[in-house]
C-alpha cells in the first residue's frame, strides 16, 4: 500500500515537472525543434508550408519546395505540424538581416510581402539594422526601404551555410 502511495505520489510530481516546463516554453522555442513538415498561416491569410531549417528571434527560414522562405514570426497566426514536438531552446543568435545579406551577394530574386497586403519583386540592395532596400523589378528600377517588421514573409532562392 505505501509503495502505491509513493508511486502515485512520483507521477505526480513527474506530471506537475512536466506542465511547468511547457507552460515555461514559448511557441517559437517549440518551432525551432520542430522536425518533420509544418504549415504555417500567416496574417494576411497566406500559408506556407516546408520544413524549418532555422530560426532568430523574429524569423523563420523555411524550405518550400525550390525556394527559401523568411517568415516574419510576429505574422504568424498559426501552427500545424510541430505539436509533437519535445520543448528545447533552439533559437539562432543571428538576425533577419542575415538572410537577406546572403539573398544579396546571391544576387537573388526575392519576392516579399507586406502586411499592408503589397507585394513586391526585386533584389536585396542594402541591409539595415531594421530594414531592407529592395531594387524593385521594374522599367525603371526604384529603391524601397522596408523595414523587417512589416515583412509578413520573403521568398528566394535556396542558399547554404
Amino acid at each position: 500500500m505505501a509503495y502505491a502511495i509513493e508511486r502515485v505520489a512520483e507521477d505526480e510530481a513527474a506530471s506537475e515537472r512536466v506542465e511547468v516546463e511547457w507552460a515555461a516554453t514559448s511557441w517559437t522555442s517549440l518551432l525551432s525543434s520542430s522536425g518533420g513538415p509544418i504549415e504555417l498561416s500567416m496574417v494576411d491569410g497566406s500559408r506556407v508550408s516546408g520544413q524549418l531549417t532555422d530560426t532568430g528571434d523574429s524569423w523563420g527560414l523555411i524550405v518550400s519546395g525550390d525556394q527559401f522562405v523568411l517568415v516574419g514570426l510576429q505574422h504568424v497566426a498559426s501552427i500545424a505540424g510541430a505539436s509533437s514536438v519535445v520543448p528545447r531552446p533552439g533559437l539562432s543568435s543571428r538576425g533577419v538581416g542575415w538572410v537577406f545579406r546572403r539573398w544579396a551577394r546571391m544576387r537573388s530574386g526575392v519576392s516579399v510581402r507586406l502586411v499592408s497586403g503589397d507585394r513586391l519583386h526585386g533584389t536585396v540592395g542594402q541591409v539595415l539594422a531594421d530594414a531592407v532596400q529592395l531594387v524593385v523589378d521594374l522599367e525603371s528600377p526604384r529603391r524601397v526601404i522596408i523595414p523587417t517588421a512589416a515583412i509578413v514573409c520573403a521568398s528566394g532562392d535556396p542558399f547554404s551555410d
